[in-house]
């Protein structure tokens, strides 16, 4: 019985291994992650694709969504990279965005990096008529903070002012043909005191142990207000929970 289920699973194994078809991309990592539709096989019970691996390395396993990422944030900016996409016949995945790995032979960031008092990048191959835009991610989205009309110096920097705790930056680079480039993000720990707020169960004002850029958010997520402030008016607010966010972080309080 043990040498008959053996025969079996190596038969199997040898048939997938016939019908699997690969998806082979190379490229260079340039700060995007890659995106694939992934349709349902022929069987019409599971999706098409089997594997995939990143320079190697085994990345996802039959992922169950019409849909999914392949993530690259834990490369080296400008680092070679060989997409490999295993998937069984009779259908095939699409790679939405494959143009995201082509090495660029004009632009191309060549340094980045977040210091306690400023923001560094250096590049190559710009053109006329471009600029740079300095991003932060605050509350699940990148905000641009800072635009840098592109000069053809190759050597940018700007002053930082981080939050307390974990703050995370790109750069975007754009150029007037519609082109866009960005940096690997990084992540900056800043020792910084933690700005916070007070009271939890809120009157007529909300009062900042120092001077940040706040939003006040209701129970769905609109915005109501925001600003840069010490304090903020929310004597003007009905009754209920609402969310704050602050200094790369959201809280909640009760209006009265």
């Amino acid at each position: 019985m043990k040498v008959k289920l053996t025969s079996v699973l190596i038969l199997t194994l040898l048939a997938w291994k016939v019908q699997a078809q690969e998806i082979i991309l190379k490229g260079v990592y340039q700060g995007k992650n890659l995106y694939v539709q992934n349709p349902l096989a022929a069987n019409k019970s599971s999706f098409c694709t089997k594997e995939v691996f990143v320079n190697n390395r085994k990345v996802l396993s039959s992922p169950k969504s019409s849909s999914f990422e392949i993530d690259l944030s834990y490369l080296k900016l400008n680092q070679g990279v060989t997409i490999k996409i295993l998937y069984v016949a009779g259908c095939k995945p699409k790679v939405i965005n494959a143009r995201a790995i082509q090495p660029s032979a004009a632009f191309q960031f060549t340094q980045f990096k977040v210091e306690a008092d400023r923001i560094v990048w250096h590049a190559k191959g710009e053109s006329a008529s471009s600029a740079y835009y300095v991003e932060k991610f605050v509350n699940n989205n990148w905000r641009n903070i800072k635009t840098v009309i592109g000069a053809q110096a190759g050597a940018y920097a700007i002053q930082a002012k981080h939050t307390a705790g974990l703050n995370k930056y790109r750069v975007k680079y754009g150029e007037r043909n519609g082109k866009i480039y960005y940096t690997q993000a990084i992540i900056y720990r800043a020792n910084n005191v933690e700005i916070k707020f007070y009271p939890k169960n809120v009157n007529t004002k909300i009062y900042f142990t120092a001077v940040v850029a706040y939003e006040i958010l209701d129970a769905n997520g609109k915005l109501l207000k925001k600003g840069t402030a010490k304090q903020v008016n929310a004597s003007d607010l009905k009754r209920g929970i609402y969310y704050l966010n602050l200094d790369g972080r959201t809280e909640k309080f009760l209006k009265k």
